[in-house]
């Protein structure tokens, strides 16, 4: 057979570009443009973040402004913080402005009666924060005294933005968060809980104490903004479990609050991780006993859940 050369060109090649007119290519062009904008713009929407807007004594400048700038680094948030005087804290007439104004929280020097300024809001007080040293004259010519001014959180129990606001409260509070910068200011710190972004209360409660959470416990966790986790058990399961968890390596798994029958006594290898809250007379309707975690991380929390247990 006679060889013939460059037959291969004579061939169709396998891939054969399209033939495009000009309106095509720019009706092409503006379609991928569109749909580029079209992804851009979902990529680029950011979410609509809570806006915290609190009024603050301007003694706590300093420790407030670093610990907002340390909170807002953990959670996704917008705090704005006003600062008063202690002397426009104290004269009602200059808070016509801020009166107007929807405040989620105040951290304000201590007042007699902090509702007298603003008559007809529903704030709570929370706790103190901090302790400001302040230097006031003594009775004698050419002396001061050192007296110590607390630093008195209140929430806006109508804001929007009430979780939020404990949750910068808890901050505050936390001997390794706000509490540092208050001590690096000079100020006198509290003792509370550990700061956590999403705190969980567990409770282990034998089902006949049902009456006794089903409600307080859901009122209690909304005003304080943490997480209830409560397990309604069966003596025998109850004890179970938290032998189980006794012998686990990370101990906080065990829950923080545990309510048992107030007879018979619970067993001894209860007692080294749980304290018996009845040592204080707080029996449940004579019927229950509440036993705190010795480690809690929530240890202030408990205790104050467990008086308004008691008390109710």
């Amino acid at each position: 057979m006679r060889y013939r050369r460059f037959e291969f060109e004579k061939k169709p090649p396998v891939f054969r570009p399209p033939k495009y007119t000009g309106i095509t290519l720019s009706l092409l062009s503006i379609f991928v443009l569109v749909s580029m904008l079209a992804v851009w713009e979902k990529m680029a929407r950011i979410p609509e973040l809570p806006v915290l807007n609190i009024l603050a004594w301007d003694k706590s400048k300093g420790p407030l402004d670093a610990a907002k700038s340390a909170y807002q680094k953990e959670k996704s948030c917008i705090i704005n913080i006003h600062y008063l005087t202690q002397a426009k804290f104290l004269a009602p007439q200059l808070l016509t402005q801020e009166k107007d104004r929807q405040w989620d929280l105040f951290l304000v020097p201590q007042v007699t009666d902090f509702k007298l300024f603003y008559p007809g809001k529903n704030y709570l007080f929370r706790s103190h924060v901090a302790y400001f040293k302040d230097q006031v004259e003594g009775r004698t010519e050419n002396t001061t005294n050192q007296i110590s001014v607390p630093l008195s959180g209140w929430t806006n129990q109508t804001s929007d933005n009430l979780t939020e606001a404990l949750s910068f409260l808890r901050f505050l509070k936390a001997p390794t968060k706000g509490q540092v910068e208050f001590a690096m200011d000079g100020w006198t710190g509290v003792n509370e809980d550990h700061w956590d972004i999403s705190p969980e209360f567990k409770i282990y409660a034998v089902e006949e104490a049902k009456d006794i959470f089903s409600k307080q416990v859901q009122e209690f966790a909304k005003e304080e903004g943490i997480n209830p986790k409560v397990s309604l058990l069966q003596r025998d399961n109850l004890f179970a479990s938290l032998k189980l968890l006794t012998k686990a390596n990370n101990k906080n798994y065990l829950p923080d609050l545990v309510c048992l029958p107030a007879a018979p006594k619970p067993p001894a290898w209860l007692f080294p991780y749980y304290v018996d809250y009845s040592d204080t007379a707080e029996i449940l309707d004579g019927e229950f006993v509440l036993f705190i975690r010795k480690k809690s991380p929530l240890l202030k929390t408990v205790q104050k859940f467990s008086r308004t247990l008691s008390e109710n």
